[in-house]
């Protein structure tokens, strides 16, 4: 698994790099980083969460994508389920860069949002 899990990051990173999207400011400790001087943050620093969601969601709303869109922790959580089914919790664990795997099981717990299928005792007319 650590052999898949190290290719598949390697190929990101390529693509990545060869899109422009890293470039020499990059660190190794974060993938999500600043790309400009902002307040006390300089280029390669982490970026807060709070910036990512609000990013999201300026980007999200700008595509009037209706009136309940997904959050960014939806997206995350349907990625680390996708990717536990694909690969492995601890894949899923990785990609998602957290520390523990207490972290990554929130993300992977559905909270009762798969659908229910309900069939109707009887059928009324509505004519």
């Amino acid at each position: 698994m650590a052999n898949l899990t190290s290719s598949i990051l390697t190929d990101v990173f390529r693509e990545a790099m060869s899109a422009g999207w890293i470039n020499e400011n990059f660190k190794a400790e974060t993938i999500l980083q600043q790309t400009r001087h902002n307040g006390p943050s300089l280029p390669g620093d982490s970026l807060h969460p709070d910036s990512i969601s609000r990013g999201f969601a300026d980007q999200r709303d700008e595509l009037g994508l209706g009136v309940n869109p997904p959050t960014l922790h939806e997206i995350r959580s349907l990625a680390a389920r996708l990717y536990a089914k694909a690969y492995s919790p601890a894949f899923a664990q990785l990609v998602l860069g957290h520390k523990s795997a207490d972290m990554t099981a929130v993300y992977l717990d559905n909270r009762g949002s798969e659908w229910t299928v309900a069939e109707a005792p009887f059928r009324k007319s509505f004519e």
